[in-house]
């Protein structure tokens, strides 16, 4: 697995960096839960949110990059890093966590959503 920063194409670390995410949750199973429970827990959940917030601004570096290449269009970094997040947050716990799905196919769903969207035409 290649390092994020390998990357000259911001795109391509977006992807690298949902697909790190992805293979990290299926190796840290036991992380994945207490996550899961602390954020239901007001003793941890501004923990959960603070860790979410440094997720979403490293991802909204890379989108900024995408932008600024004309790689993606221009939005709001912020709400496309948050986009992210939630796409490869619910996938990654309903497949790879519930349904025991493969990692790789995990990721390369998300990344697909992620960059293309759900098609429409």
């Amino acid at each position: 697995q290649r390092e994020i920063a390998d990357s000259d194409n911001a795109v391509q670390r977006i992807a690298d960096g949902v697909r790190a995410a992805v293979h990290w949750s299926g190796e840290n199973p036991e992380l994945f839960q207490l996550f899961e429970f602390a954020q239901t827990d007001e003793r941890f959940a501004q923990a959960v949110r603070a860790g979410r917030a440094t997720l979403v601004n490293d991802a909204v570096a890379h989108v900024k990059d995408a932008i600024a290449e004309g790689l993606i269009p221009d939005n709001d970094p912020e709400q496309l890093a948050h986009a992210i997040l939630g796409v490869s947050t619910i996938l990654t716990s309903e497949y790879l966590h519930h349904r025991h799905a493969d990692p790789d196919q995990i990721a390369d769903s998300v990344v697909a959503f992620c960059l293309g969207g759900i098609g429409v035409r």
